[in-house]
């Protein structure tokens, strides 16, 4: 791998998802006065599955308070988990007093999945390496200067580690090489 860490920063092609992946409302009542948390967890869970395929990310599982009274414009918080790491809170918004709801993510995210694609494209171009790249947590919250590492390993097992930071909250990273290959 390069050991030129000028070349290994870039502005990746903004690997984000906007925050509002889901509208559609679902009848959530329970028997009582109280929305059915094990029902919503369920539509949400597939839901943003569904919504987050193309980027490869599922949903493993959402947490919701266990006991949410119906109360038109009441809104709580979810946390979703994500297969292969992430945690991130859902907003969920109740229409009206019967159980409908709305729900979306609070914030723009970043896909591991297409920093590492970036990462390895960049390798492939500007120095002919062909590199397998894994930036651990499947989802990260796209908030403005916080950062994660990313393993680019070569096909000879050498391993570089790239910092990347979070530029902005539409997505934008950069990254920079901090460990040369090993």
């Amino acid at each position: 791998m390069p050991h030129d860490s000028e070349m290994m920063s870039a502005m990746s092609p903004r690997p984000l998802v906007d925050a509002c992946l889901c509208a559609a409302c679902f009848a959530l009542a329970g028997c009582a006065k109280s929305l059915d948390t094990d029902k919503l967890e369920t539509v949400v869970k597939d839901g943003l599955t569904a919504r987050l395929a193309p980027l490869k990310l599922s949903v493993a599982s959402v947490d919701c308070p266990d006991s949410v009274p119906m109360q038109r414009g009441k809104s709580f918080e979810c946390t979703a988990s994500f297969e292969g790491g992430g945690l991130l809170p859902v907003q969920v918004d109740q229409k009206d007093d019967a159980g409908n709801v709305v729900y979306k993510l609070k914030q723009k995210i970043v896909a591991a999945s297409k920093v590492e694609q970036s990462i390895a494209d960049m390798l492939a171009k500007k120095s002919q390496i062909k590199a397998t790249v894994n930036c651990g947590n499947r989802v990260h919250p796209s908030i403005p200067q916080t950062a994660f590492q990313c393993a680019a390993t070569d096909t000879k097992g050498d391993v570089a580690v790239f910092d990347v930071t979070i530029k902005d909250d539409e997505g934008n990273v950069s990254w920079k090489l901090v460990q040369e290959p090993k």
